[in-house]
């Protein structure tokens, strides 16, 4: 058995020692938090903020609530919709890119990672090609939001595999922007 430090882990968005380096050799079996009795809140992410102060002053109750809302809101119950949820990761590109691409679409939303990169929302781009809420045989994009890929039958992986290919070949076509699958696929 090993034991890892945080720093060790590599943590960064998305990505860890155990999505790449040890991807498929270690089985994850424990870990320890570390909490703090005075927490900091983030609640900078999308309209997180404004959903908690629907509900009164900041608390880790109202944070918890508010991110199960947001996410109840969006994404399909898993017990009706058989799904893996976000299949994308969100591309990071160069500054430069992103902004020749908002210049087309002013609506496009973007993060900053560092000063010569932005993160955009793959959901975005997928919605953007038209597939939000398209389906191939029993595989399609989800009608609220389109980074979801459901089975929406009895669609085999070949299904949501080829799905997956076509929507990130029509990404690739219009914005010339790679997309990563968030799901380990076997």
């Amino acid at each position: 058995m090993v034991s890892l430090s945080n720093r060790e882990c590599n943590f960064d968005y998305r990505k860890s020692i155990f999505k790449n380096h040890l991807k498929n050799r270690v089985i994850i079996i424990s870990v320890v938090f570390r909490l703090f009795r005075h927490p900091v809140f983030n609640t900078t992410y999308g309209n997180l903020q404004e959903e908690i102060e629907k509900t009164g002053d900041i608390s880790l109750e109202r944070i918890r609530n508010a991110v199960i809302a947001i996410r109840r809101s969006k994404l399909p119950d898993p017990e009706i919709l058989g799904n893996a949820g976000s299949f994308f990761k969100n591309p990071i590109v160069e500054s430069v890119k992103a902004e020749a691409i908002k210049e087309q679409y002013d609506s496009m939303p973007s993060f900053p990672v560092n000063e010569y990169q932005t993160k955009i929302p793959a959901g975005w781009l997928i919605e953007k090609c038209g597939w939000e809420g398209e389906r191939t045989g029993n595989a399609g994009g989800h009608e609220k939001q389109a980074l979801v890929l459901g089975n929406y039958g009895n669609a085999t992986g070949g299904e949501i595999k080829d799905l997956a290919c076509r929507i990130s070949e029509s990404v690739f076509s219009k914005f010339e922007i790679k997309l990563e699958p968030e799901v380990n696929i076997i």
